[in-house]
């Protein structure tokens, strides 16, 4: 069997978005996490990807915090409730508030019984990014990020 890569991909939808965002001054808003068993099958996602091959979950994000250790790269939360389940997850994205897809990431095979899901993406852009939380909407600023990427020498 082949050596299988995990990884997490920003799409070009996402792109686009982060690109007119940090054009308009306008925030990103980024709302809800979804989940899929990759159609049953090991892929690796891709940036023209719309869409999990085969989407079993959806809900809010839970939590979002610039990496210490590598401040070009967010860290978002998100929790599948309990009472959800019954599938193997193989696949998680990060969607806008259009219901656009951001990142999309493959994981290792997980069965449900896993609630946690952290993904992880690696931008230069993140000044553009608004996660939206239930109770508070969170932005990114850009002097935050400038300083977490470029700090005082």
């Amino acid at each position: 069997m082949a050596e299988q890569l995990y990884c997490t991909v920003v799409t070009d939808v996402g792109s686009a978005k982060i690109a007119q965002a940090i054009q308009s001054g306008d925030p990103y808003m980024i709302v809800n996490a979804a989940v899929g068993d990759g159609g049953g099958a090991y892929y690796m996602p891709t940036p023209a990807q719309t869409e999990l091959r085969r989407e079993v979950w959806r809900g809010q994000i839970a939590a979002c915090e610039i990496d210490q250790n590598s401040p070009n790269m967010l860290n978002v939360k998100f929790i599948i409730p309990p009472d959800v389940g019954g599938w193997t997850v193989r696949e998680a994205c990060l969607l806008d508030i259009d219901g656009g897809m951001l990142a999309v990431c493959n994981l290792p095979d997980t069965q449900k019984a896993v609630r946690m899901i952290r993904v992880h993406i690696a931008s230069p852009m993140y000044c553009a990014i608004c996660l939206k939380f239930t109770v508070a909407v969170i932005a990114v600023s850009f002097v935050k990020f400038h300083d977490a990427v470029y700090p005082a020498v």
